[in-house]
């Protein structure tokens, strides 16, 4: 259990340094579909912006 906790934060923290940066929408999308499909437990993660609107998720549409 401790090396899927370590392993889940690990990989958050890779994918939360790669939108550090400014990206389009479209591309936010296309990288949180590719995450969905090589770790379907980030089901569920979403992107807001600063009013709380979703603008990307890897929940599928």
């Amino acid at each position: 259990m401790n090396y899927l906790i370590s392993e889940t934060e690990a990989r958050l923290t890779s994918l939360a340094m790669g939108f550090d940066q400014p990206l389009e929408t479209k591309k936010k999308q296309n990288i949180l579909e590719k995450i969905y499909k090589q770790e379907p437990r980030f089901s569920g993660l979403y992107l807001l912006d600063k009013k709380g609107n979703v603008t990307a998720s890897t929940t599928p549409r």
